[in-house]
């Protein structure tokens, strides 16, 4: 089965950047940044892909969204930690007063731990199993839920205390 080539029309094309404008524009900078940061870790390999394999990078980038959580997680403490000059503490150094550029990585992981993993989760097993039905390849379906129980697993074990700084 051979999918219909979509041509990008100006049309098309203004119609899109609406539809993501008026969005963006209820939401602050912080927050705008924030969501082009999240839409870029699905976007990019797809974009960069060869073009019989563009729906394979997206689902591949869409599975491991519990990957990018952990790094948006770990970023965000990391960059505390430069702009603090010491590690940040928890209870004491909150990541919303530190620095905007703190504040922009953890709203980027707020935003793809409330809101990015039921739209990767769905669009996942959507663009999976589409690519498990062209192509035999059940490599993608078999990652998303190891993935996601790794990722759960990290998450857990937290060793060194960074989701509870992030939390608290």
């Amino acid at each position: 089965m051979k999918l219909p080539r979509v041509r990008f029309t100006i049309g098309r094309l203004m119609a899109a950047v609406a539809v993501i404008a008026i969005p963006l524009a209820c939401v602050d900078v912080r927050a705008a940044l924030a969501l082009a940061g999240l839409s870029l870790v699905v976007i990019s390999p797809a974009a960069i892909a060869p073009p019989g394999r563009r729906l394979e990078a997206a689902s591949w980038a869409s599975s491991l969204q519990p990957a990018v959580i952990l790094l948006y997680l770990y970023a965000t403490w990391a960059t505390a930690w430069c702009v603090l000059g010491h590690c940040p503490r928890r209870s004491l150094d909150d990541p919303n007063s530190i620095s905007p550029v703190v504040e922009v990585l953890y709203v980027m992981f707020a935003f793809s731990v409330f809101f990015g993993w039921v739209i990767c989760i769905c669009t996942g097993l959507l663009l999976t199993t589409v690519c498990c039905a062209r192509r035999s390849n059940f490599r993608p379906l078999l990652a998303l839920p190891f993935a996601w129980l790794a990722g759960y697993f990290i998450l857990l074990w937290d060793p060194l205390g960074v989701l509870y700084w992030c939390w608290d």
